[in-house]
């Protein structure tokens, strides 16, 4: 009887045990529960703040933003995850139609794996000191910077080498134009492809992605090594691992910013066709860019090579365009809650009056798309190979409490018909995609499409009588 007793009373405190257990996890999931709601009200609120308090339209269009919160507020109830909450508020911000506006959830953080010593190890997303979105491989901490002499852009839908530095660690290696990257590191090409197919990216923001992640690899601390995969002229795939070594690349720093490698290509073609290229709208290049573009004003012609220009400094876009105009006019304006700036050009004292083709491509954007759209539009120049990013707008990025990233728009653009570039981007007038064949065979199609396009073009003028 005793030990019956004492079994029942075991029993009975093992009970009392699962009971309290049982007690203390709905305890706990209530309170993860009542945690993740004011989490999830927090960011809500944040966003619709940010968006009602700095957005550049205070008339949103003409919709009125309070109804539009208050019934996405609403539906905070109905959610279980943070993943949720994201597709929630950007259904919201959708509802204004505006490109350069949305929430960026912290898995849609593609970067490249790293493994080399110079790169310090990918940090959980929305912690201190975590990568924004798209980021690639953290710099080095070494002040001396290093690369692989390697240029690598979408073509046809592959990260392909583009240009190799003769004598560069790339070059010595066997890397070659019309080579297709299929591994960097440790990271198969064709994955973050997938991954930023995956997250909803468009072509054109794949594209973009894509080549800012590379170029994030070939720049490190020189005498460290990265073992690149690529495909050859017969597709064989070979591996080799480059050593980086001292960049020959001018770095400029502005305002906060990291220094940022610069450089302009000014050289003549075949017949005479002058050719300029620069990567990005800093001031410190314009003396250069400058002295490069008149020095082409006997040239038959002129190809402006904006292709991979991300843009820059606003005001240096009027800068560029007074060297190929003879007439003051404006490239558009840019309007925010509180101002309106205007981009007027005044043309130098002897621009260059031979015809100009612009070069664009995805990776065209900001200030690189202000200049070729006024220019486009007032019929100065011809535009040649691909749409731009249409991405012009200035935009502002915010962490939000859940760790995802609230991107939108502080001011417009507009061109001097009133023509909106941004989720457009410029639309080229002769449509010449970069092609690999023409890589391998040691040529740039684009560049030779523009080359006799404005050969033909003086040709038929003098026929003019």
């Amino acid at each position: 009887m005793l030990s019956a007793t004492r079994h029942l009373l075991g029993l009975g405190a093992a009970l009392l045990l699962l009971v309290g257990c049982a007690a203390s996890s709905e305890a706990g999931a209530t309170a993860d529960a009542a945690e993740r709601s004011e989490l999830h009200l927090q960011t809500f609120d944040k966003v619709w703040t940010e968006i009602r308090d700095h957005y550049y339209d205070p008339t949103f269009g003409g919709k009125d933003w309070k109804a539009i919160g208050d019934g996405y507020r609403a539906k905070l109830g109905d959610l279980g995850s943070d993943a949720e909450l994201h597709q929630l508020l950007n259904r919201m911000v959708n509802e204004l139609g505006q490109s350069h506006l949305g929430v960026i959830p912290p898995e849609a953080y593609v970067s490249f794996d790293s493994d080399d010593d110079d790169d310090a190890p990918d940090e959980e997303p929305g912690k201190p000191g975590s990568k924004k979105p798209g980021d690639g491989a953290r710099p080095s901490s070494s002040k001396k910077r290093g690369d692989v002499g390697l240029e690598a852009r979408m073509v046809e839908g592959r990260l392909t080498v583009v240009s190799v530095r003769e004598g560069g660690p790339a070059e010595t290696a066997g890397l070659r134009p019309g080579f297709v990257l299929a591994r960097i590191g440790r990271r198969e090409i064709r994955e973050v492809i997938a991954r930023l197919t995956d997250l909803g990216r468009d072509d054109g923001s794949i594209e973009r992605t894509m080549e800012r992640l590379a170029a994030s690899r070939w720049r490190g601390a020189p005498g460290d090594s990265l073992t690149v995969a690529y495909l050859d002229e017969e597709n064989a795939e070979h591996e080799v691992s480059l050593v980086r070594e001292p960049s020959v690349e001018k770095r400029v720093a502005i305002l906060n910013l990291p220094p940022m490698p610069t450089g302009c290509d000014v050289r003549t073609l075949e017949g005479g066709v002058g050719y300029v290229a620069f990567n990005i709208f800093f001031l410190q290049l314009m003396k250069e860019l400058r002295e490069g573009i008149l020095s082409f004003r006997e040239a038959p012609g002129l190809i402006l090579d904006l292709r991979g220009n991300p843009g820059g400094i606003a005001f240096m876009s009027v800068s560029v365009a007074a060297l190929l105009l003879d007439e003051r006019c404006e490239l558009g304006t840019m309007r925010t809650r509180e101002n309106l700036m205007r981009f007027p050009v005044f043309p130098v004292s002897d621009p260059v009056r031979a015809p100009v083709v612009l070069l664009m491509d995805a990776g065209s954007g900001s200030t690189s798309e202000m200049m070729a759209a006024g220019l486009q539009e007032m019929g100065r120049v011809l535009v040649v190979g691909a749409p731009s990013a249409g991405a012009v707008l200035p935009s502002v990025v915010k962490t939000l409490p859940t760790g995802a990233r609230l991107q939108y728009p502080m001011a417009n653009f507009l061109t001097p018909k009133g023509l909106a570039v941004e989720g457009k981007g410029v639309i080229p007038d002769v449509f010449v995609p970069l092609s690999r064949a023409s890589l391998l065979r040691g040529q740039d199609n684009v560049i030779e499409a523009a080359r006799k396009l404005l050969l033909e073009r003086g040709a038929r003028q003098e026929r003019t009588p």
